[in-house]
């Protein structure tokens, strides 16, 4: 009878879980974070990456593009217009700087300066091309955008602008779209002229809620986006306010009502029904028993989707899930001994205990104690709790790149590392520890990158180490800008003025030397020892020296001198 109930509920699943994703789904998911001529955000990559997670949760075929530069992204909406063909769904996801320039949306690539309006086209990527390519292969496009984040690029195009006397328009935040009367839904994280939060956790406010609200079932999309805004005004205190620009005729769902009833039917017979093998399992079964375990969303659950389904599609996603549920907190051991009946009786062993044997998962096949070839004197000890261990399991503990890569994007945050965070540990990285330790004042070890080294950073909110500029560039903000150097004036006549008042200047010095001169000779006359005069010859005494060229006159010792100043040259004496 129980086999008979749980092929029916196969079969009710098998049925309804098409019907749910009959439809072709297809998405383009950008993150960019690593931005070269600004710090880097912390949050767009992993927004991009869960979000493609999720969205292939519930049936999309996605294209997942992070830190792309000017032809990464010219390359990645070139293939997502071929996806597009013969599609039923589209959607476009991007996280990361963006802005506004005339009520024109721009999405900034990677290695963008924004220094020169005319080299805006070859830095950025508009977007209302893209939604108007979607509109033209596909009935249904959802466009969510998480990029109204604080870019200080757009300062460096400001100042141009200004430098330039432009009157172009450059916005805060994004400027609203309008759709051309297609079923279109465009979700913004913040309303139109609002700049959105980063967030300090591993998400934005808007993707956090909107990885919440997804995968639940029977949940229309505009009914979702408003659920998705009352959890970022509450997580922001209604400094975020995120909005909808919606054309849509249509409904939509992400996961249907029906696709969470199937689980139920066939959750039943679970514990007891013979274990079907999980090569033959169809994707029917898989989403249905997914989306139970997501409703269960505990330790046990996860490890029981890991085991019946080790090559399902949502095994990468239930990994992630157990090391995030299933945290060691005590570790219940088995020391094994042959004499199964004095277990309850006796009390620990006073030999020395082999070493400790974990026990498996809850649902796991029960455990065979181990023969031993002779029986020991030792009597078996009962099972006992140990005390809260320290080590983390294997599968929990994260390997190299990933410490690497967490560890270079906090460096960059903070300033101490710039370019590509998936670069592998070296020297540079080493070198953006030890530039830290010296602005911090910590001892941090840069051997290798540890859970440490990490918390340790990110208890640092604000930018650490300075800013450093390329030659031709300057520290403004958080940001480079170009030097501004000023052309030298080349007008003729303004040259020509300035000659003249030089040559008035130095005529002018001529003059007051020559008083000088004059002046110097009257005092050192004076000053000289007298000497009776000579007698005048008798007759009529001579007029005073004169002359028409004389403009004053004065006395050197017995001779009348005078000064003329010609229009020009040098200042001239004249002497009786």
């Amino acid at each position: 009878m129980l086999r008979l109930a749980f092929l029916l509920a196969l079969a009710a699943t098998a049925l309804l879980a098409p019907s749910a994703h009959a439809e072709r789904r297809v998405a383009l998911v950008i993150g960019n974070s690593a931005y070269v001529n600004a710090n880097a955000l912390r949050n767009p990559k992993n927004d991009a990456a869960d979000i493609a997670a999720a969205l292939r949760k519930v049936g999309f075929e996605v294209d997942l593009g992070l830190d792309l530069d000017q032809r990464g992204l010219a390359v990645a909406i070139e293939k997502f217009a071929r996806m597009l063909e013969g599609a039923d769904v589209g959607l476009f996801y991007y996280a990361g700087h963006a802005l506004q320039i005339n009520d024109k949306n721009y999405l900034v690539s990677t290695t963008a300066k924004l220094d020169n309006e005319f080299l805006i086209s070859s830095e950025t990527m508009e977007l209302e091309p893209i939604v108007r390519l979607m509109e033209s292969k596909v009935p249904v496009n959802l466009v969510f955008l998480d990029a109204c984040r604080n870019n200080p690029l757009a300062d460096n195009l400001r100042r141009n602008m200004a430098a330039l006397k432009r009157s172009a328009n450059l916005g805060r935040g994004l400027a609203r779209i309008e759709s051309s009367g297609h079923d279109t839904l465009i979700a913004f994280a913040a309303a139109p002229g609002q700049e959105a939060a980063d967030g300090m956790e591993r998400n934005s406010p808007f993707t956090g809620a909107l990885l919440r609200r997804m995968p639940q079932p029977g949940l229309e999309v505009s009914v979702m986006l408003k659920e998705v805004a009352a959890d970022v005004r509450r997580d922001t205190q209604n400094a975020q306010r995120p909005q909808q620009l919606s054309d849509m005729a249509r409904t939509f769902y992400f996961v249907p009502s029906d696709a969470a009833a199937s689980p139920v039917v066939a959750a039943a017979p679970q514990t007891t029904a013979p274990k079907p093998d999980t090569g033959a399992s169809d994707r029917a079964l898989d989403v249905a028993y997914w989306s139970s375990v997501q409703s269960a969303n505990d330790c046990e659950s996860m490890r029981a989707y890991i085991q019946r389904f080790p090559e399902g599609v949502f095994i990468e996603l239930a990994r992630l899930s157990e090391r995030r549920l299933c945290a060691p907190t005590r570790r219940v051991t088995v020391e094994p001994a042959p004499d199964p009946a004095q277990a309850v009786a006796m009390g620990p062993a006073t030999t020395p205990a082999p070493p400790p044997v974990s026990l498996p998962p809850p649902n796991a096949a029960p455990m065979q104690a181990p023969q031993s070839a002779e029986p020991a004197p030792a009597p078996q000890p009962s099972l006992a709790a140990r005390p809260e261990v320290t080590s983390t399991p294997e599968a929990a503990k994260p390997d190299g790149t990933a410490l690497a890569r967490d560890a270079h994007v906090e460096l960059t945050r903070l300033g101490c590392l710039p370019g590509d965070v998936d670069r592998p540990w070296g020297r540079t990285s080493r070198d953006a520890v030890a530039k830290f330790n010296r602005y911090a004042h910590a001892k941090l070890s840069a051997d290798q990158p540890s859970q440490t080294l990490i918390a340790a950073l990110r208890e640092h909110e604000d930018k650490v180490c300075p800013l450093e500029c390329g030659r031709g560039y300057r520290a403004s903000g958080d940001s480079c800008v170009a030097i501004e150097r000023v052309e030298p004036h080349k007008d003729r006549k303004a040259l020509e003025r300035q000659r003249q008042e030089q040559r008035a200047q130095e005529r002018e010095q001529r003059r007051e030397r020559a008083r000088a001169s004059a002046r110097a000779s009257t005092d050192s006359g004076a000053g000289a020892v007298s000497r009776p005069p000579k007698p005048k010859a008798a007759g009529p005494e001579k007029a005073e020296f004169a002359s028409p060229l004389c403009q004053s006159r004065i006395q050197v010792g017995q001779k009348w001198c005078c000064t003329y100043d010609p229009p020009r040259g040098p200042s001239v004496v004249i002497c009786k």
